[in-house]
């Protein structure tokens, strides 16, 4: 008993601290993270998320409140248009200008919605990566290197649950679009895994948005399930119908 105690110890350890986290393919391996890291991983953060933006705006472009604005806004200039003295060409720019200012109100609010998080997270968590995970009781950093580059990282932390279970939260995936296809994401989501079964985690728990398809496509491949979804309380969040999606791996079930 006290021999399984020891080895279950020292496998523990090795996932923490050495760079022996070796993956299937031979050209890239998972360690954990290492300050040298810092500037690489920070820059990845924000670079894999600011990806998010151009399909966010063409999600808002689509809702059907944007189009009733816009069709509300060529109605109101066609009416006034009829009622006044206004020719027509004062009437196309009038148009012409609602639509611009809607168009940059969307393009500045969907910027918006990922800048202010991504600045957020770099003043937080991202600012001292030692002291939020490596440091951090039964939490871990970990970054993907190839060729002696950091292309990949994932992160994992204790998960607050109101249900009683124990749960690690998956956090700060991201891989470099130079190095994607090449399973190195979800080689990170199982090095999460197989952290929590060993730290006696029953379920591993993640967020993400619904303009992240390919994330939440390798999600759903691994086994996780989609559990729930929100609306953050922000304003434009709520005017954009932006989801943040929350996922769920129950680790017993995948022994």
């Amino acid at each position: 008993m006290r021999r399984a105690a020891v080895s279950q110890l020292a496998l523990l350890w090795q996932l923490r601290t050495s760079a022996t986290y070796r993956c299937n393919m031979a050209d890239y391996r998972i360690r954990v993270y290492k300050d040298k890291d810092h500037v690489t991983v920070r820059r990845l953060f924000a670079n894999g998320l600011a990806e998010n933006i151009p399909p966010f705006r063409k999600y808002v472009l689509t809702l059907p409140r944007t189009k009733l604005f816009l069709l509300g806004v060529h109605l109101m200039i066609l009416m006034g248009f009829q009622h006044s003295s206004i020719s027509a060409l004062q009437a196309t720019l009038c148009a012409a200008a609602a639509w611009c200012g809607t168009l940059s109100f969307v393009w500045w609010g969907a910027s918006y919605t990922y800048t202010s998080y991504i600045q957020q997270s770099l003043e937080e968590d991202m600012l001292d990566i030692q002291k939020c995970y490596i440091q951090k009781r039964r939490a871990c950093f970990w970054v993907a290197e190839s060729n002696g580059k950091v292309v990949g990282m994932v992160a994992a932390q204790p998960y607050s649950a109101s249900d009683g279970e124990t749960k690690v939260e998956l956090l700060r995936l991201s891989v470099s679009k130079e190095h994607r296809g090449q399973g190195i994401g979800k080689a990170l989501c199982q090095t999460v895994i197989n952290f929590g079964r060993q730290e006696s985690y029953e379920s591993v728990v993640l967020d993400t948005s619904m303009v992240q398809y390919a994330g939440r496509k390798l999600y759903e491949n691994l086994g996780f399930k989609l559990i729930n979804s929100y609306i953050p309380r922000s304003f434009i969040s709520r005017l954009f119908h932006f989801y943040v999606l929350i996922y769920s791996y129950k680790i017993h079930a995948h022994n």
